[in-house]
């Protein structure tokens, strides 16, 4: 269900390095992107970009409520 929320789409290249679109942003190796979930966040770390390829990575085991990551009571 989760992989359903991730729209990757729009891979460049500029110089040596490789950026893609994944949910209308536009980023890079060693960026992070959160996709909220059911009231939880879940962060990914994009672990490599290629010309038609990104590799995501989850950050954390467990997922942090909205609530938890904003720091709100």
């Amino acid at each position: 269900k989760l992989k359903a929320l991730i729209n990757m789409g729009g891979f460049m290249r500029q110089g040596d390095r490789h950026f893609v679109f994944i949910n209308r942003r536009l980023v890079t190796k060693g960026d992070s992107i959160d996709i909220s979930f059911e009231g939880a966040v879940y962060r990914f770390i994009i672990r490599d970009v290629t010309d038609q390829n990104a590799v995501l990575e989850p950050m954390e085991d467990e997922a942090t409520t909205d609530l938890q990551k904003t720091g709100g009571r």
